[in-house]
C-alpha cells in the first residue's frame, strides 16, 4: 500500500495532474474487524474509537486537511462514489464517515457498505450510500475510513464467486482506490444542513494516513 506522512498534501508524490491509486490487501484469513456502528451486539455498538482500525494495514484513512473554520451540520445521505478495483472476482467495499476532534481523536458518524462483483483489475464506479445527522465542530476534521471487511459483523468475502459455499479457504486480494479515470473522479458529497452539498473530490482529502496521530 502506498502510505504517507500526516503532513502530506493532496499533491504529495505525484505530478500535477497525476492520477493517484491508493492500495491495500485484504486477508479473507484475516479479515478487517468490525467496530462500532449499526450493530445488534451492544458492546460493539455505536459510536467507537477508530485507532483500532486505522492502524490496520488493510485500512485507508483521508482527511480533510484543514480544520473546521466552523460549525458543519450534515443532515441526509452521505454519499461516496469511489473509483475501487480489485485483482479477486468479488469484493467489499466499506466506507466509514469519521469525526477528529481537536486532540487527534477520531469516532465513527455513519458508514455504508456494498459487495460487488467486478471485472479483473478495471476501475468500477461505485457508490455507497450512509445516512446521518451530525454537527462537526468547529476545529475539528472531517476523515473518511475505507476498507473491504467489518467481521464478523458482515460475512467475510472469502474472494471467489464460484461455489462459495464449498470454500474453506479465503483468498488474499489487492484492493485499489482510484482519485480519477478519465473525467470521473473519487468523491465524497455531504448534505449540509444550511442548504446544497459540500462536494469532496476524494484527493482533496489529503493523501492517505499512515498512521493518523
Amino acid at each position: 500500500a502506498r502510505h504517507h506522512s500526516s503532513q502530506g498534501s493532496a499533491a504529495a508524490g505525484a505530478a500535477a495532474g497525476e492520477e493517484e491509486v491508493w492500495s491495500y490487501v485484504y486477508d479473507a484469513s484475516d479479515p478487517t474487524p468490525s467496530i462500532g456502528g449499526p450493530s445488534f451486539n451492544g458492546f460493539n455498538a455505536g459510536v467507537k474509537l477508530m485507532r483500532p482500525l486505522e492502524w490496520r494495514k488493510d485500512v485507508l484513512t483521508f482527511d480533510l486537511p484543514p480544520p473546521l473554520t466552523e460549525d458543519v451540520v450534515v443532515v441526509g445521505e452521505v454519499t461516496a462514489n469511489m473509483l475501487f478495483s480489485s485483482d479477486l472476482p468479488t469484493a467489499d467495499l466499506l466506507v466509514k464517515l469519521c469525526d477528529v476532534d481537536s486532540w487527534g481523536v477520531s469516532r465513527n458518524v455513519a458508514e455504508g457498505y456494498v459487495r460487488l462483483v467486478l471485472p479483473d483489475d478495471t476501475p468500477t464506479p461505485v457508490r455507497v450510500v450512509m445516512a446521518t445527522a451530525y454537527k462537526f465542530k468547529k476545529g475539528h476534521r472531517i476523515r473518511a475510513l475505507l476498507c473491504s471487511g467489518a467481521h464478523p459483523r458482515i460475512a467475510r468475502n472469502l474472494g471467489v464467486t464460484d461455489k462459495e459455499w464449498e470454500c474453506v479457504q479465503g483468498r488474499k486480494g489487492i484492493m485499489r482506490i482510484h482519485s480519477a479515470v478519465g473525467k470521473m473522479r473519487s468523491s465524497m458529497t455531504l448534505p449540509i444542513c444550511q442548504g446544497g452539498f459540500f462536494d469532496l473530490e476524494l484527493d482533496q482529502f489529503g493523501v492517505p494516513l499512515a498512521h493518523p496521530r
